[in-house]
């Protein structure tokens, strides 16, 4: 592989060659003008199945973008998104809804760091997470928020003054015939606060 040019960056084509900067660097490398498509059963059952993390990715992309704190230089936030999600759901979309963009909610890796993980699921009309409160402690409409984190930083040891809280909340929304499409997508609810 051929990681510099001359004079500047080149992007683009040279007969069996192409060009790009990846990470600050010129970087060629050769194509293959006949790939070699088999289209084997685990190759299709991996395609349908990256048409759903493709389109969480779309709705999720501007918080992802800065929640991996652990990735390697040489992968983007989108790497480590598709990495992660892959082996942890198993929604399978048809090549119609993939065209359309469909989105299934469905358990999505969003983050990675140092700090402890923060797990959260939906359970009815209510969100459940693994962070504790005193018991007895409602959030309601009249709860502010420094009762709230006064609450948290008290019964959490991992939680300080100042951290920055975000819940990503995605649901699924399936719009009417009178839009000219009725396949089902996602839309994302963010909440943040710092403590």
């Amino acid at each position: 592989m051929i990681t510099t040019f001359p004079i500047g960056y080149y992007r683009g084509r040279i007969e069996n060659m192409v060009g790009y900067v990846r990470c600050g660097r010129q970087v060629f490398r050769s194509i293959n003008d006949r790939p070699f498509n088999p289209r084997t059963d685990m190759q299709m059952r991996q395609r349908t199945k990256l048409a759903n993390i493709l389109s969480a990715y779309r709705t999720l992309s501007s918080f992802v973008r800065e929640s991996y704190q652990t990735r390697p230089p040489s992968l983007t936030a989108y790497n480590m998104f598709v990495k992660n999600n892959l082996r942890a759901t198993d929604v399978f979309l048809d090549k119609r809804e993939a065209l359309a963009k469909a989105c299934i909610v469905a358990e999505f890796n969003v983050s990675e760091g140092t700090l402890p993980p923060i797990e959260t699921k939906a359970s009815a009309d209510r969100l459940l997470t693994s962070l504790r409160l005193p018991v007895g402690f409602a959030i309601d409409e009249t709860t502010t928020l420094g009762e709230v984190s006064s609450r948290l930083a008290g019964c959490n040891a991992s939680l300080r003054y100042g951290d920055k809280i975000s819940i990503l909340y995605m649901i699924q929304v399936r719009p009417s015939e009178e839009f000219g499409s009725c396949m089902p997508h996602a839309q994302l609810k963010l909440y943040e606060f710092v403590l």
